[in-house]
Formats: C-alpha cells, sequence, structure tokens
C-alpha cells in the first residue's frame, strides 16, 4: 500500500493454499468452494494412473483428462494397436463436497449430463452416497459405478471399481 491508495499487485499462490470463505449459502455455494474441488481432484488422478498400472502392467490403458464432451474430469482409454486412435473404457467425474454426505441433486444433475450415454461412469467422491442417492444410481439407465475415496488407503476400493467397470 502506498499512502491511502491501493497500488495493484499480482500475487501467485498455489491453489493448495487458499480455501474457501463461507457464505450466507450451503457450503457448496461459498466463495471459492472450487479450490477445494480442484485440489482432491489432484489428488485423486495420480491415484488412478497408479492403479491403471496395476490392472493394466503393458500401460495401454490410461486416463486422460483432456475433455472430450463437457461433464467429465477424466476418461479411462486403451490405444488401439498399429493406430493412433484409441477406445475409450469409461469416463469419470471427480466430486468434492463439504458436507458428510455427498448431495442427491449433484448426482441427478451429473447423471443428466451423461444420459443415453453407452459407455460407464465412474464418479468419485469424498463423501459417502445416501440410500437415496444410491436409489437414484440404481434407477439410471447408465451403467455407473459411485466410490468413495479420501486418501491413498482407499485405493483397494477404487481399483476393484475400476476394474469391474472395465471387464
Amino acid at each position: 500500500m502506498s499512502g491511502s491508495s491501493v497500488d495493484d499487485v499480482t500475487v501467485t499462490l498455489p491453489v493448495s493454499a487458499l480455501e474457501p470463505v463461507p457464505e450466507s449459502g450451503g457450503p457448496e455455494e461459498a466463495a471459492g468452494s472450487w479450490v477445494s474441488g480442484l485440489a482432491y481432484e489432484r489428488q485423486v488422478i495420480p491415484q488412478l494412473e497408479t492403479i491403471l498400472m496395476k490392472i493394466d502392467p503393458t500401460g495401454k490403458t490410461r486416463v486422460a483428462i483432456e475433455a472430450l464432451d463437457p461433464g467429465h474430469d477424466f476418461y479411462v482409454y486403451r490405444a488401439l494397436p498399429r493406430s493412433s486412435a484409441i477406445n475409450i473404457l469409461c469416463f469419470g467425474v471427480i466430486k468434492y463436497t463439504q458436507r458428510s454426505t455427498f448431495p442427491i441433486s449433484r448426482i441427478q444433475e451429473d447423471l443428466r449430463k451423461f444420459r443415453g450415454m453407452d459407455k460407464p461412469l465412474l464418479l468419485i467422491a469424498n463423501a459417502d452416497v445416501t440410500q437415496q442417492g444410491k436409489k437414484v444410481l440404481a434407477s439410471s439407465d447408465l451403467r455407473v459405478v459411485w466410490q468413495k475415496w479420501r486418501t491413498e488407503s482407499d485405493n483397494s476400493e477404487l481399483e476393484a471399481a475400476l476394474a469391474s467397470l472395465l471387464r
């Protein structure tokens, strides 16, 4: 600061150094709540890569984070032999919530985005889904698996869920 005016200053921080600011709305609407979600995604993706190497040690099955269509955070693919083409095996969505259980409205929103898709969908979140949420998932016309992941100690469950979708 200089005197009574504030000079423009650019500050660079890692996203992990930021914290959401609560507002009067719910925690999902808090200013900066996307920061925790982004940090969570950055934890999950490397774990998926490690798990895929266990499932397919040849390295032909990979995870990609570039978007083909809006709505998903990653997809798992296998390179086709003697071709630059790929076969997408499943799509994935990584969700973060500050609540103890995942809101059904957000589950329904994701299912609407993928309606009519012929590829399986892996939903990874840091919270459990309620019984009502499980019913919504089960009644979907999609092949969808919900998997809670919080730390590396949850990798074996994530591996089992991913392997079931890739069969």
